[in-house]
């Protein structure tokens, strides 16, 4: 019988002309080697069992030749498929995929924690990624974390660029006729690299699986689900697991902070190897000498403060990252607007999620759409750190040795000197927006948008099914009250009936 299994494929139908007719796909399947099985090699016993397996009785079987080599060639085919490594699978076969979604929630999640942890590192501030005497990462001066969520790559790249200026430490009460260089120069190595974390936050004060963990164990997050307690419900527990990883994420953070801080201080002390990287005293009387205040929070900054594009209002890199568009909300009529889009109701919004609008952030001084700052950078003589050839240890006030080229001081004075009624456009190239450090607002609104519409569609069809529930039974009770009304008038014929017989 051999490759005579050829016109059949796996499931027994008969293939095409075509098919059957290619002597070159025969010849080939010929030097596969695949298996033919011969009908006299099957023992009675194995006929028996194959043929309740098929679900015929011995006697179909013995009595339909033509059955038993269908099935003999369709044997042949699929097992010579599986030996030659064919293409064709079995239905038998087939990888199961009821996990599927479970995987993919699980892979999704794991996703989010890793882009949310390198996020977390990110905003640790490490003294050798110093730009001009600042940093890459800020300084805390705003307790709110929400309004940390700016994409960290971006603003740590324009600051290397120089186009936002750097986290600087900030100094309260500063004067410049309080201090002589000496002091001010002592409280400024004084300071920390970031300021100190709350130690047991009230929102995670409760949470367990953090308390008493060494690092590997807070790094480690397949354990988290044996601190989880299983007789929540399926949303809660899923809500208890964000909490201990937002907690654990709170601790590694601080914890990372604290290390580069001992880091920062051997560095001081003349220990490590990026010693290089510790600001001169002349780069930090430099910046600090000429202090500007940032009106927003108050705090004093080296001067050449980010200025907002439409007013030419300073404001520090603390306070622009802050600012941002509100989340996806409702607006009616009268104006108010409705924030908690994730517990709103269908019924209260008319045009469903179509209505979700992002407005973008203004700005804090004259209320202008498309917030936007432009900063003046240091000219190229004196930058130092990342993207500058001068090491911070290294720099001398050259300004004061008049070693800067004045061509140089004249660029500068001319990009200082817009006319303070000139507002540039949010889409100039010097121009950076609230936006382009947060350029997923529009997914993050598509994305609430098809939540949204997803609790409406299935509060849509609730709705449906039990209006027709409802109907249903309304056709129910009708009809029996027809049946009890049949009933009834039979009744009523019967006695009549009985009555007249009398």
């Amino acid at each position: 019988m051999g490759n005579t299994a050829s016109e059949f494929d796996e499931s027994g139908h008969q293939r095409s002309s075509s098919f059957s007719n290619n002597s070159s796909g025969g010849s080939a399947r010929k030097q596969s080697g695949s298996i033919s099985i011969s009908s006299s090699n099957i023992p009675p016993e194995s006929r028996s069992v194959r043929s309740q397996t098929l679900g015929q009785s011995p006697d179909s079987f013995s009595n339909n030749s033509a059955s038993i080599a269908g099935r003999q060639r369709r044997s042949s085919s699929l097992v010579g498929s599986l030996l030659t490594g064919g293409s064709r699978r079995s239905a038998f076969f087939k990888p199961n995929t009821g996990n599927t979604n479970e995987s993919k929630g699980k892979s999704l999640s794991t996703e989010k924690n890793l882009a949310k942890q390198n996020h977390f590192v990110n905003l640790v501030v490490k003294f050798d990624e110093i730009v001009d005497g600042g940093f890459l990462a800020p300084y805390g001066v705003h307790d709110d974390e929400k309004k940390l969520d700016y994409n960290d790559k971006i603003v740590r790249q324009l600051i290397i660029d120089r186009r936002l200026q750097p986290f600087y430490i900030p100094l309260e009460d500063y004067d410049d006729y309080d201090y002589s260089d000496e002091e001010l120069l002592k409280v400024l190595k004084s300071q920390l690299l970031h300021q100190p974390y709350p130690e047991n936050p009230e929102k995670f004060e409760d949470v367990p699986g953090v308390k008493g963990l060494s690092m590997s164990q807070l790094s480690d997050n397949n354990n988290i689900e044996t601190y989880v307690d299983q007789s929540l419900t399926k949303n809660e527990k899923k809500i208890q697991r964000k909490l201990i990883f937002s907690a654990r994420l709170y601790k590694r953070k601080c914890i990372w902070q604290e290390q580069e801080n001992e880091r920062y201080s051997e560095a001081k002390r003349g220990l490590g190897s990026n010693i290089v990287m510790i600001p001169s005293d002349e780069l930090y009387l430099s910046l600090y000498r000429n202090g500007e205040e940032c009106p927003i929070c108050f705090l004093y900054y080296p001067k050449n403060l980010n200025i907002s594009r439409c007013c030419q209002q300073p404001i520090c890199t603390e306070c622009f990252v802050q600012i941002k568009r509100k989340d996806p909300h409702f607006k009616n009529n009268n104006g108010e607007i409705t924030t908690d889009v994730e517990n709103i109701r269908s019924e209260d919004i008319p045009d469903s999620s179509d209505a979700l609008i992002s407005e973008c952030a203004c700005c804090p001084y004259c209320a202008t759409p498309n917030f936007g700052i432009t900063y003046t950078p240091p000219p190229k003589q004196i930058r130092t750190g990342l993207g500058a050839e001068l090491k911070p240890c290294e720099y001398r006030n050259k300004l004061k040795d008049n070693l800067v080229d004045k061509n140089t001081e004249q660029d500068t004075k001319l990009i200082t000197s817009r006319p303070r009624t000139h507002s540039l456009p949010a889409t100039h190239d010097s121009v950076v927006t609230s936006d382009s450090i947060r350029p997923d607002w529009e997914v993050n609104l598509l994305k609430t948008k098809m939540r949204l519409k997803k609790r409406f569609a299935k509060a849509t069809t609730i709705h449906i099914n039990n209006r027709l529930v409802s109907s249903e039974e309304e056709k129910k009770i009708e009809k029996l009250e027809e049946e009890m009304l049949e009933q009834a008038i039979k009744l009523s014929l019967q006695d009549n009936q009985g009555k007249v017989s009398q």
